[in-house]
């Protein structure tokens, strides 16, 4: 596949919190610790060690989850030893349990994490970096995984989910899959149906299913997926816990990041008094705190301090961080020298900066996720036939019909030559107020009704060129509608299945082959 690029600024799909970040504005450099680039790799490298995690245990809990994997990925076995290496860091993303992955935009985060681990593998061969998804098995909004959109419709997985996520039983997709199925007759078609029901069908969870999926769709790459909801692991988070629950001080801390972040930026996390949810069979609930006591929302569970700090103690794993916590979380677990994330991921991570300097907590470098916009040929045949490029289609909608509707009818030069007559009579009205006043009233006058006129013209002109181009403008809209379906961009729209039918492993191998954290632009690949 053929490759473009786009620089983020010329582009309406990257926040501008991160545009300054990634041009490295002295407003955003308190709230993160590495520049994204190698240079800025290399100083973490250098401040990492201090931050030790207990990679024993770490290397025993992927050993158990990946018990019946192991065999059929020996390079996910290498991976977990090497964890325990000193010499060893980790690059980290993480993402939600979604159905059949979810967006395009989770297969983008899975391979710049990966060819970032590479990357740096190049650039420092002393060390190791393995690339680490981390599942957010702990979520428990069910409405965000349980969608799909596929073939110009939303397919959902209809139940009464309470509870983790990662505890759902996939077989209960069953019915999804049938109906999906006859969707999937191509050989392609039939190879993905295969690899479906053998994740959602044959484990019990769907941690583990989703586990088995994305190790898969991804084999061969040393990746390494973590499900973190564990005792062993949890442990370590036994005094942000407390500290959560028996003071203010994570929530000042992002409060106060977050007023001064404001004054520039909206900002995606709000943080709560308590930033923990309790965790038992079929509930997650948050933990509030009203005069002395801590209570479970909507469940008959309830603390004085010294009963919570003794359940705590015993029960880590019974506590479940939020958004705002989970990062913290994350790198004290992980060896973990760079995050991978998207635009609001970013900005989240900025707000937490205070918090991991008072917990002592190492803060990773932060890395945008690569964002791709893939180009079928039937469209980019449309695309030609207008005399248009991919790149053109990050202009608003409206203003690339007006471009393309006047370039269509070469009306660039009467426009032109109508605006500079507009502007002489402006500057004939602005002179004339050195004159006498009722020569300056007459001249006001009529220069108004005249640039008035001239504007109406325009109006009319524009008006006549789109309905000139009807058909073409009709066009312009499909071609929208593939790069924006319900007028999102296609990576937060659309599902790998869609071009995985029509192009198989090609289409992974030229995102391998493409996607670069580095780089600070947007792929296009055409076909």
């Amino acid at each position: 596949m053929k490759k473009e690029t786009i620089p983020y600024p010329d582009t309406s799909i990257i926040r501008d919190i991160i545009l300054d970040y990634l041009r490295d504005d002295p407003f955003l450099r308190p709230y993160h610790s590495f520049k994204p680039e190698l240079t800025g790799a290399a100083q973490a490298i250098a401040e990492r060690p201090p931050h030790p995690v207990d990679r024993q245990a770490l290397a025993q809990v992927l050993k158990e989850q990946y018990k019946d994997l192991l065999p059929e990925h020996p390079d996910v076995e290498k991976q977990i030893q090497l964890l325990q290496n000193d010499s060893t860091f980790t690059v980290t993303t993480g993402h939600q349990l979604n159905i059949f992955t979810g967006f395009l935009f989770f297969i983008y985060k899975i391979i710049s994490t990966i060819n970032y681990s590479k990357k740096l593998k190049h650039a420092f061969p002393e060390q190791d970096f393995v690339p680490v998804y981390w599942m957010a098995t702990e979520d428990h909004d069910f409405e965000e995984i349980s969608e799909v959109n596929l073939f110009g419709k939303n397919w959902r997985w209809e139940l009464d989910a309470k509870g983790k996520v990662g505890s759902l039983s996939p077989s209960t997709l069953k019915p999804l899959l049938d109906k999906l199925e006859p969707e999937m007759q191509e050989p392609l078609g039939q190879e993905l149906m295969q690899l479906f029901q053998k994740a959602y069908l044959e484990h019990e969870t769907l941690a583990a299913a989703h586990r088995y999926l994305v190790q898969n769709l991804f084999k061969g790459h040393g990746l390494v997926i973590l499900d973190a909801d564990d005792n062993k692991l949890k442990s370590v988070l036994i005094p942000v816990m407390k500290a959560d629950m028996f003071s203010d001080v994570n929530e000042q801390l992002i409060n106060k990041t977050k007023e001064e972040l404001a004054k520039k930026y909206k900002l995606p996390v709000n943080p709560r008094e308590i930033n923990f949810f309790y965790l038992q069979k079929d509930l997650r609930e948050r933990i509030v705190e009203h005069e002395g006591i801590w209570k479970v929302l909507h469940a008959d569970v309830s603390w004085t301090q010294e009963t919570l700090e003794k359940e705590i103690e015993k029960y880590p794993e019974r506590f479940s961080p939020n958004v705002a916590m989970r990062p913290i979380y994350q790198e004290m677990v992980l060896p973990n020298l760079a995050y991978i994330g998207g635009t609001n991921e970013i900005a989240y991570w900025f707000e937490l900066k205070r918090v991991f300097d008072h917990h002592k907590v190492f803060f990773p470098q932060l890395m945008l996720r690569n964002s791709v916009l893939t180009v079928r040929k039937r469209v980019l045949k449309k695309i030609i036939k207008l005399n248009l490029a991919p790149r053109d289609f990050f202009m608003h909608r409206d203003q690339l019909v007006r471009k393309h509707v006047k370039q269509a009818a070469q009306t660039e030069v009467l426009e032109r030559e109508v605006l500079e007559a507009a502007a002489l009579f402006t500057s004939a009205r602005d002179r004339s107020a050195r004159l006498d006043a009722d020569v300056h009233s007459f001249i006001v006058k009529h220069t108004t009704e005249y640039i008035k006129g001239m504007d109406h013209f325009l109006e009319k002109l524009n008006r006549h060129l789109k309905k000139l181009n009807e058909k073409e403008v009709a066009e312009i809209d499909l071609i929208y509608s593939e790069f924006y379906p319900n007028g999102t961009f296609q990576e937060r729209q659309a599902n790998f299945i869609t071009f995985y039918l029509q192009y198989g492993q090609e289409w992974f191998d030229a995102l391998f082959e493409n996607l670069d954290p580095l780089a600070q632009d947007v792929v296009i690949l055409e076909e």
